[in-house]
């Protein structure tokens, strides 16, 4: 799975250029009353694209999604939309990636430090497989 990052290099915002390999592409909303036009642009290996095509037009709520498919790796799509987006391509839905976190932006107070942060064992005592729980304290400064 691949998360495309946009023109700020934060995994959300308004305007993404997506090279693909053949896979699922899902694009989530993260504002109400999102407009968003998914244009394929061409193949990666002509340019400058001469003939792009829009491919989808939609409107997204916050925490709505939809999602295309690319069959082949040749194509780049550009992908814009007039609130925040995050764009994630997968193969047939198979990967894994931690997803933007864009609501963050609104809570600049909220903190968490190396202190606020406890495992059940101590580090020289875990060994991998094992179950431990971790327990983080976040702070709201504002």
């Amino acid at each position: 799975m691949t998360r495309a990052i946009d023109e700020n290099g934060k995994g959300f915002g308004k305007l993404f250029y997506v090279p693909t390999i053949g896979s699922r592409i899902d694009i989530f909303s993260f504002d109400n009353a999102n407009s968003i036009i998914v244009t394929e642009l061409g193949e990666y290996t002509t340019f400058p694209y001469t003939n792009p095509i829009v491919k989808y037009q939609r409107t997204l709520d916050e925490g709505k999604s939809f999602h295309f498919t690319s069959t082949t790796g040749r194509y780049v799509y550009k992908v814009e939309a007039t609130g925040n987006v995050s764009v994630v391509q997968s193969n047939s839905g198979a990967g894994a990636d931690f997803m933007p976190l864009a609501y963050s932006l609104d809570y600049p107070d909220l903190a968490v430090s190396t202190a606020d942060i406890q495992y059940s064992k101590n580090d020289a005592d875990i060994n991998a497989g094992d179950n431990i729980t971790v327990t983080v304290t976040v702070h709201n400064y504002g």
